[in-house]
């Protein structure tokens, strides 16, 4: 009778896992060891031929047919935090990165001892990200850099190189936000942020001094784009369209400057007239 049972539960959990019910198959597997708990060790030897098997699959690159392995391994023995890690690689290597994510962090949460092993694939992501960005492959290391997140979204450094390539692509709202990810997560990344700003800035100023205001108005839009709240980019760009004769157009960006300038930010004594003075901007 308790073999029958056993049976009917264990043939009920395989169901549940195939239709994605995981939590659930755990719940009647668990309910069929309680039945007759002397077949636990014959469950954990099962669970490590599985494991063996995937691991041999794995190594002839047949990843989608050790994931299936794996998922019955877990079936057979859930508390064994190591077949969630093979489990996760396997999915690391199809490139299913949140799924692999999920699988690591459930072998953390059965073992802290596994959060090793889950920093060392997020850094292989990582560097593979910058190698391409070495190469100036900026779009490829978008990519990497972006797989990156999915897999380990805490890292602040994956972060901040998903914004700085992002810069380099001029998609610079999305840099803006990726950054402000990597400060909220590591405050230090703010000098990233703030040398990024600045070459923007400095480009401007460059271009101005040479006498080339439609480069340089389309570098202080970029600038503005990138950090709206850096009076800088308005103080620029309020200069250069005065060169243009785009007065009001000026006057607009000169007030704009003035709207958000901070203790952090002053006015400096020799420019206030920009932004009091009616003068040509009125025109």
């Amino acid at each position: 009778i308790y073999a029958e049972r056993r049976k009917i539960l264990i043939d009920q959990a395989n169901t549940l896992y195939q239709q994605g019910y995981s939590l659930d198959a755990e719940a009647v597997n668990k309910s069929a060891l309680q039945i007759d708990p002397t077949i636990t060790q014959s469950f954990i030897n099962q669970a490590e031929k599985l494991v063996n098997q995937g691991k041999t699959l794995c190594q002839q690159g047949q990843f989608q047919e050790a994931l299936s392995i794996f998922d019955q391994a877990i079936l057979l023995f859930p508390g064994d935090a190591s077949v969630y890690v093979e489990l996760g690689k396997a999915l690391f290597e199809i490139e299913c990165y949140d799924e692999a994510r999920d699988a690591y962090k459930k072998a953390m949460q059965l073992d802290a001892n596994w959060t090793r092993a889950y920093v060392e694939q997020g850094k292989t992501l990582l560097n593979k990200g910058k190698a391409l960005e070495e190469l100036g492959r900026f779009e490829d290391a978008h990519v990497a850099y972006g797989q990156t997140v999915l897999f380990y979204p805490m890292d602040a450094n994956a972060h901040m190189y998903l914004g700085k390539v992002l810069y380099e692509l001029e998609r610079y709202e999305e840099s803006r936000d990726t950054y402000k990810q990597a400060i909220y997560l590591d405050s230090s990344k703010t000098q990233a942020f703030d040398q990024q700003r600045q070459e923007l800035i400095n480009r401007g100023k460059m271009l101005f001094d040479l006498g080339d205001f439609e480069e340089a108005l389309a570098v202080y839009t970029k600038a503005i784009s990138f950090d709206p709240h850096f009076k800088d980019g308005y103080v620029g760009k309020g200069k250069t369209l005065d060169k243009l004769k785009r007065y009001k157009e000026a006057r607009a960006a000169f007030q704009a400057a003035h709207s958000i300038v901070s203790p952090i930010q002053p006015i400096a004594q020799n420019t206030s007239w920009m932004y009091k003075e009616p003068f040509r901007y009125d025109l």
